[in-house]
């Protein structure tokens, strides 16, 4: 594993505090976690000539949607997979 030296702005580093908090994790964890989310999402796209948008092939891993989960969701799933896993 590769370690990482990074300076950045206070104001930036609280923020990234905070939201990793919310979601429950390390500061670590939260920023590899943004980090690869960022560049999965940097894919190209290439064009298809000749075809609709609805015959083109679904790439691997194609999003059912494109919402973001907000943090109280994202703590209210982890609550009930805790639960029913103590069940």
């Amino acid at each position: 594993m590769a370690r990482l030296t990074l300076r950045l702005p206070s104001t930036l580093h609280d923020q990234l505090v905070a939201l990793a908090k919310a979601e429950g994790v390390s500061l670590n964890q939260y920023i590899v976690y943004s980090l690869a989310r960022q560049a999965a999402s940097a894919s190209v796209v290439e064009e298809m000539p000749g075809l609709l948008a609805a015959e083109r092939p679904a790439p691997y891993g194609t999003k059912v949607c494109d919402c973001e989960l907000s943090p109280q969701l994202i703590r209210r799933v982890k609550e009930l997979i805790a639960k029913n896993d103590g069940s």
